[in-house]
């Protein structure tokens, strides 16, 4: 590992038809796969077919690296909850009063309230 990365699972980027990732999206759901997850996978199993020695370490140190932080965080994380923990977030970021006017909007309101 090079001493300026840094300790969490890197994001990238690549291009792809908008058309085609949508329908990798669609199929991978249908499968019940996560696209992400799925992406890992192949990445992994890649290497391990046409990796060399250098490479091939390389992968054993990620999977260490990744067992360690899940074993840290409670495991590998639900897509749906993740799903809505990052747009909760994302909300919360973009307009800090909304989280106030949507519990508002849930509380009971002038003898509205009964008693079970």
């Amino acid at each position: 590992m090079a001493p300026d990365d840094k300790d969490h699972t890197f994001s990238t980027r690549f291009r792809i038809p908008r058309r085609m990732w949508d329908a990798y999206g669609t199929a991978a759901a249908r499968q019940g796969a996560d696209r992400s997850a799925d992406l890992v996978d192949h990445v992994r199993e890649f290497i391990r077919e046409h990796g060399n020695e250098h490479e091939i370490a390389e992968l054993a140190a990620a999977e260490k690296e990744l067992a360690e932080r899940r074993a840290r965080k409670g495991g590998r994380p639900k897509h749906e909850q993740a799903l809505i923990d990052g747009a909760t977030a994302a909300a919360r970021a973009a307009a800090p009063g909304m989280a106030a006017m949507v519990e508002g909007f849930r509380r009971p309101v002038g003898g509205e309230e009964k008693n079970a």
